[in-house]
């Protein structure tokens, strides 16, 4: 019993070091420079972007690195999260307090979404106003709001996510065009097993999204 108080003390240590880890990632801005992703497998699927070869070749990583170039620094502080459940289950989404935090206090915000939404399951209009309400929450104080479209392209959403950040004041990203290209595909790139994952984008496809958020934000 001894053994088993000693671990799950460790196991709340480690727990409470990580959440006040996260609690000041992006709250000490004149040290910091912090950036928010919030987006479905694309952005994240495990340790980074889904089908990319490795951390540094996500779009977010190869974003920050060309945000470090530009303003001279590399102390960045990112926060990435997986929100696909928005797409999926629209009506029952609930946003993270923490989450919404973060992104207020954000230099910048880039929300990858849209693409897991299937009209099967909700109405479009559901996916429309959680969308939007997950946009006015995360519009940072004192930053730039950025949404990016389906990579996969869908007109009707992509004409939701465009007219829903034109409200709240972000900058629509269209990367609708660069999954048409097959050196932006990831199967293209490399032997991928799952033909789900191998339509994600791949390195190049990672880096052409990085390119075109890089420059919506310029």
């Amino acid at each position: 019993m001894k053994i088993l108080n000693n671990n799950i003390q460790i196991l709340l240590g480690l727990f409470f070091a990580a959440t006040s880890f996260l609690a000041n990632a992006c709250e000490n801005q004149d040290k910091k420079n912090c950036i928010v992703f919030v987006g479905n497998s694309i952005t994240q699927h495990g340790s980074w972007g889904m089908a990319a070869s490795s951390k540094d070749k996500d779009f977010s990583s190869q974003l920050l690195k060309r945000l470090s170039e530009k303003y001279n620094t590399t102390v960045w502080e990112p926060y990435i999260r997986n929100i696909y459940t928005l797409e999926k289950d629209p009506l029952n989404f609930k946003l993270d307090s923490q989450l919404q935090v973060f992104a207020r206090n954000a230099d910048f915000v880039i929300v990858e979404l849209g693409d897991n939404f299937d009209s099967k399951t909700a109405s479009i209009s559901d996916f429309s106003k959680s969308y939007l309400n997950l946009l006015a929450s995360l519009q940072p104080t004192r930053g730039i709001l950025a949404c990016v479209s389906t990579w996969w392209s869908s007109p009707e959403k992509d004409g939701i996510i465009r007219e829903n950040c034109k409200e709240v004041g972000g900058i629509f990203v269209d990367i609708s065009d660069l999954g048409k290209h097959p050196e932006n595909i990831a199967k293209n790139e490399r032997d991928i097993k799952d033909p789900g994952v191998g339509i994600h984008p791949g390195d190049k496809g990672m880096k052409a999204i990085a390119d075109r958020i890089y420059e919506a934000l310029n």
